[in-house]
C-alpha cells in the first residue's frame, strides 16, 4: 500500500508573466524523478500592454460574474 502512495505521476505547467516577457515551463514528475519537458521564453508577450489586457479581462469577468 505504501508503494502505491509513493508512485506519483503528474505533469505541471508553470507560467510567469514578467514585466518584459512571458515564461512557460512544463515539468513531469514520475515517482521521485523530475524532468523538464519544455521551457519557453516569449519576449513578444508581456510588457505593459499585455499586463493591462490581463487586468481588463479579470476585471470584466468579476463584473459579469458578480453583477457589479
Amino acid at each position: 500500500m505504501n508503494q502505491l502512495l509513493l508512485q506519483l505521476h503528474m505533469d505541471i505547467l508553470f507560467n510567469q508573466i514578467k514585466k518584459e516577457m512571458y515564461d512557460v515551463t512544463i515539468l513531469k514528475i514520475k515517482s521521485n524523478e523530475y524532468k523538464v519537458l519544455v521551457i519557453l521564453d516569449e519576449y513578444h508577450l508581456g510588457g505593459e500592454d499585455f499586463n493591462q489586457r490581463i487586468i481588463n479581462h479579470i476585471f470584466s469577468s468579476i463584473m459579469i460574474n458578480y453583477y457589479f
